[in-house]
């Protein structure tokens, strides 16, 4: 009996650390921001460089100036690429693969007829088939009903309803301050901008200055009046935590007004 005790005590004592443990990381996820810098410049060619860290430096993505190549970091070890330098050699075999089948068609003998590969059959069947799916979709698109003004009178009805219009104005809000949200919290730069016209030199600065990141302090635009140039670089950083898209979804869903719109779009579709 004194064993089983023992057995069930060690057994509890190991789940309670993986729950605890469990609990920690989603605690960890949800709280702990993932952090962003992002570096930017323009001279003779347009280069850049990022960093998007999460427990860093634990874990994060980074890509130099100096490369183009995108690797994952765990302990500052890199792991993993994440460039498409994978996919460009595959479409670069299957070109070479082309080529050489085109080659050889050209030198082979007019009288004789070269046998059909699986897979080029498999291809004809499968281009077959699609267009055997569309001529059905045209058919079905056909046999759809014509125009009719009830229709356009009851999404008239609908757009016009109040209770519409403010789950809009709702969702207009939520949506400018996920905007404001994902915005970064700091920004520097220095620009020096010139189209060589002194008056399309002042209209466009004057458009950029209605622009909101201009007013930040170490934002510097400096206008050339009398050469055509465009040179500049830029810095900018940012956090982002998961527990705001949380709250953000569950304020949505507990929103009876939101909720009541979305089951009346959902029947007017099933109808």
């Amino acid at each position: 009996m004194i064993v089983v005790l023992a057995i069930l005590k060690w057994i509890g004592i190991i789940l309670l650390s993986i729950v605890g443990l469990l609990l920690f990381f989603v605690v960890l996820l949800l709280f702990v921001p993932v952090r962003y810098v992002a570096v930017a410049e323009y001279e003779e060619c347009f280069r850049y460089a990022f960093r998007v860290g999460w427990l860093f430096p634990l874990f994060y993505i980074r890509k130099s100036m100096k490369k183009q190549d995108i690797f994952l970091y765990v302990l500052g070890i890199p792991v993993k690429s994440l460039s498409r330098d994978g996919g460009r050699k595959k479409k670069q075999k299957e070109e070479k693969k082309e080529t050489e089948d085109s080659v050889l068609q050209q030198h082979e003998p007019e009288g004789q007829e070269t046998p059909k590969k699986p897979e080029v059959l498999e291809k004809s069947k499968t281009t077959e088939q699609r267009k055997q799916k569309k001529a059905k979709n045209k058919k079905k698109k056909k046999t759809k009903k014509s125009f009719s003004f009830e229709s356009v009178s009851s999404i008239m009805k609908f757009v016009r309803d109040k209770e519409i219009h403010s789950a809009f104005r709702k969702l207009k809000r939520e949506l400018w301050s996920v905007l404001c949200y994902l915005s970064p919290r700091g920004m520097w730069g220095e620009f020096r901008i010139g189209t060589g016209d002194p008056a399309s030199t002042g209209l466009m600065i004057g458009g950029i200055s209605l622009m909101p990141f201009v007013y930040q302090k170490g934002v510097h635009i400096v206008p050339d009046f009398e050469n055509k140039v465009f040179r500049g670089n830029c810095k900018i950083r940012g956090r982002i935590r998961v527990i705001y898209f949380v709250r953000l979804l569950l304020r949505l869903y507990r929103d009876k007004e939101l909720r009541r719109v979305w089951n009346r779009i959902n029947k007017k579709e099933a109808a």
